[in-house]
């Protein structure tokens, strides 16, 4: 189920009925509010006129993702060139949705910029991206831009009481650490790795300046730390200490780390082990 964004997801049902979409779209905003979904249930909606998260392959859609490298290579251009000049079997378009979009390399980018100039009369590209700033300005500029926003509190906590059965209590813990983005939540529900990193947020306040230093140290040697959401457990937990000079600083560094390839341990020793 889709949370929030009833409003842009009435637009874009509005463009496809009407026959007045772009071939392009960005979709940009927050991490975990659902941008992907709405794509892919977008795709759908072309397939099947139904605005629903796919419950199986979609025969004219491409889904492409970061490979282990991290990175989107020119060879997954080729793919998408290739997929999208061929006729739709069921669907109006043939829909190409780039995750973490902000991966593509240089090179991919020049690449999609070449297809997004010449675009197939039944081609639809949807890249999914934190911020248009950190894609090339040209290829940015051919793109329709639609910004999510983060999902009310509230809503969050009445779609986990319907769909996810939890207490109300419980319901109002989780919204209120999600900030405010619902796939933060159901990973703060389900996932073991993401309650370990929440884990380890809590044990790293409570060391000493020197203790931090050798618990991160081990800490970001493991393949699946992941910084930014390391941060993001962090700023929760700095919240309910109530140490907002702490707080502004994460925050910063969060920030950072969106935007900036920067090296985990030496930012996290040198923003977060400089004072108290």
């Amino acid at each position: 189920m889709i949370i929030g964004h009833d409003r842009l997801i009435h637009d874009l049902k509005t463009l496809a009925d009407h026959g007045e979409m772009s071939h392009s779209y960005l979709f940009w905003g927050p991490e975990r509010v659902g941008k992907k979904t709405v794509a892919l249930a977008f795709a759908n909606y072309l397939e099947k006129k139904v605005f629903e998260i796919p419950s199986g392959i979609l025969g004219d859609n491409f889904l492409i993702l970061p490979t282990g490298e991290r990175s989107i290579g020119i060879d997954r251009i080729r793919e998408i060139k290739n997929f999208l000049w061929q006729k739709p079997n069921r669907s109006s378009h043939r829909t190409v949705v780039i995750d973490d979009a902000q991966l593509l390399t240089n090179e991919a980018q020049d690449a999609l910029l070449k297809i997004s100039e010449n675009p197939p009369a039944s081609g639809l590209i949807i890249l999914v991206v934190r911020s248009a700033e950190l894609l090339t300005q040209t290829l940015s500029s051919r793109f329709q831009k639609i910004y999510f926003s983060s999902v009310p509190r509230e809503e969050i906590k009445a779609w986990l009481i319907r769909e996810h059965k939890l207490s109300p209590s419980r319901a109002e813990e989780l919204a209120g650490d999600s900030l405010n983005q619902p796939g933060r939540a159901i990973a703060l529900l389900s996932n073991k790795a993401h309650n370990a990193t929440e884990e380890s947020a809590k044990k790293f306040l409570r060391l000493s300046r020197g203790e931090r230093r050798d618990f991160l140290k081990d800490l970001v040697l493991h393949d699946t730390f992941n910084l930014e959401e390391f941060l993001d457990a962090l700023i929760i937990q700095i919240l309910r200490t109530k140490n907002f000079d702490l707080w502004h600083r994460v925050l910063a560094l969060r920030r950072d780390a969106s935007y900036l390839n920067v090296n985990p341990r030496l930012q996290l020793e040198t923003l977060l082990g400089s004072r108290e």
